[in-house]
């Protein structure tokens, strides 16, 4: 009895370092995780007249800003910039993309800004995001918002996978059913077109 007793002892107290040895790994991995992105300012070249630009911070918000510029070559007059932030969570070591992680983005606020007379007009007009008072240099919220009545809403959240390769960032993408709309429909690619560099540290 008493050998039993010391046996089952045994194996509760082996049980609870293997618990705690693994509950440090995954903060370890987690904190890992989070010095490969976090107060880092990434932002891809202009591509297409257009640059994203992402802030991960150490309180786990994040903010994306997207341009639109009138001019292709020197990408210099803005067209419009959507802003969008929120909260921002790494749920997940390893995916099906070798080297690859989980992130959720949860947004916050989301705002459009026109910068182009000719836009505003013609956004107010069609009434874009339901709003018939574009201006220029008017933030307007379109957080969960259709650009137009037949369009689904934008999304409030993301999830998506992540790598961070030679100081670049690669984020997923949209293929098929794999919007990122939900948990079940996370982005399961990345987006190997578009690479964000550093632009600066905190």
């Amino acid at each position: 009895m008493k050998s039993a007793f010391k046996l089952m002892h045994y194996c509760l107290v082996v049980s609870l370092i293997l618990i705690i040895s693994s509950a440090n790994a995954e903060d370890n991995n987690h904190n890992q995780m989070q010095d490969l992105i976090t107060g880092i300012t990434w932002t891809t070249h202009c591509d297409n007249q257009e640059t994203y630009s992402f802030v991960f911070r150490g309180d786990m918000s994040f903010q994306v800003e997207y341009i639109v510029y009138h001019d292709k070559p020197n990408c210099q007059s803005i067209s419009l910039v959507n802003i969008v932030s929120g909260k921002y969570q790494l749920t997940g070591i390893g995916t099906d993309v070798a080297g690859a992680n989980k992130i959720d983005l949860l947004y916050s606020s989301a705002t459009m800004t026109l910068y182009e007379g000719f836009l505003a007009e013609k956004w107010k007009r069609e009434k874009v995001y339901g709003y018939d008072d574009w201006e220029v240099g008017m933030p307007k919220d379109v957080l969960g918002k259709s650009y137009s009545p037949n369009d689904t809403p934008t999304f409030t959240s993301i999830f998506s996978i992540y790598k961070v390769e030679d100081n670049k960032l690669y984020l997923g993408k949209l293929i098929g059913n794999n919007d990122g709309s939900t948990v079940g429909k996370r982005h399961n690619k990345l987006d190997m077109k578009r690479t964000y560099y550093i632009k600066e540290k905190d």
